[in-house]
């Protein structure tokens, strides 16, 4: 049935389910099609889409949503642009990744930190932060397929999702220096930067640990000299007492 023969349909501008799913395959189709120095066109393209009743949030076979596409291929403003249409940034593919966490593998720098904000402004969870640092730690992708740029933005992006809060486990952090060849190569940077921030964890810990130790010799120490102070006061108080009995008096 066309929208034609639906004026209630076509009085809503929203489209039949066989509408939509074809809506949306042309939605999938614009993204992938398209490169990011046409990002504008590509934006042109998605809103009349949108505007028949296309689902900015409709998902592929793999469970991919249209922002995650759009972060996977190097976008930024079709990003944000996602974003300003309710573009749902927690929904995970197959492969339990979030738009947050295809930005990051994918060194996609501009929409990761588009991305971010977006999730800092509705005080996400440093979880995710932290599950997008894992993800591209264990990114493999070797100096062949990486170029210096990739390079440089892979690590522009480690080092903003751990200044954001996010954690990198030691497994993936050994991960990243056994076979991220563009991690354990022009980082030292990254792999470095990571140890030093799990070090500095590690101090932080052990600092306030010996601290919450210091605090708690010094309680003993102190109670010990209440108990010494209290003796000694007894017996004050015990000559006090036969001092003022006078000479010769007992206890």
């Amino acid at each position: 049935m066309s929208l034609w023969n639906n004026p209630l349909a076509a009085l809503f501008n929203t489209a039949q389910p066989e509408q939509a799913a074809i809506l949306n395959q042309k939605l999938h189709r614009a993204v992938e099609s398209a490169a990011p120095p046409y990002e504008d066109a590509l934006i042109d393209q998605i809103k009349p889409l949108l505007r028949q009743g296309a689902d900015i949030n409709a998902t592929d076979a793999d469970g991919n949503t249209i922002i995650s596409k759009l972060c996977a291929r190097g976008f930024d403003k079709a990003v944000d642009f996602a974003i300003s249409k309710k573009a749902e940034l927690l929904d995970v593919n197959a492969y339990a990744d979030t738009a947050l966490s295809v930005a990051a593998r994918s060194a996609n720098l501009p929409a990761l930190k588009t991305v971010m904000a977006e999730l800092q402004k509705n005080n996400m969870s440093k979880a995710i932060f932290s599950h997008a640092a894992e993800a591209l730690a264990e990114t493999h992708m070797d100096d062949s397929m990486a170029g210096p740029r990739f390079k440089k933005d892979a690590i522009e992006c480690m080092r903003t999702l751990v200044n954001a809060g996010a954690e990198v486990s030691d497994e993936a952090q050994k991960y990243a220096a056994r076979h991220v060849t563009y991690f354990a190569m022009e980082l030292p940077k990254v792999a470095l930067f990571m140890a030093e921030n799990l070090l500095e964890t590690r101090a932080e810990k052990a600092e306030n640990d010996q601290k919450a130790k210091d605090a708690a010799k010094d309680r003993l120490e102190m109670r010990k000299i209440i108990k010494e102070d209290f003796a000694v006061n007894v017996q004050l108080n015990a000559i006090r007492k036969l001092d003022a009995k006078g000479p010769g008096s007992k206890a």
